[in-house]
């Protein structure tokens, strides 16, 4: 009878065990999971800011070449003001 109640309590011991085991287990995915979400979450801000920057630079290159343009018509402009001063027209 004594083998029967140390069997008995060694296995009452390993579903005990087994029971923490898993217990923890599901806690500690349960904190990964969490844990990975906020950085999926920092990492979508991330690339949202690197697609914002992206088009801020295609926006400041197209301005760019306008400014160019801009600057070539006004100086343009200038030289002919230019000529009708020198030649009194002005």
């Amino acid at each position: 009878m004594s083998v029967e109640l140390g069997a008995a309590i060694a296995v009452i011991g390993c579903l005990i065990g087994v029971a923490g085991w898993l217990h923890n287990r599901e806690k500690k995915i349960n904190e990964d999971a969490q844990w990975r979400g906020g950085v999926d979450a920092k990492l979508d801000v991330i690339v949202g800011i690197t697609n914002d920057v992206s088009r801020l630079e295609s926006v400041i290159s197209t301005q760019a070449t306008w400014m160019g343009k801009i600057e070539a018509s006004v100086s343009s402009a200038h030289k002919r003001i230019d000529e009708h001063i020198r030649e009194g027209r002005g």
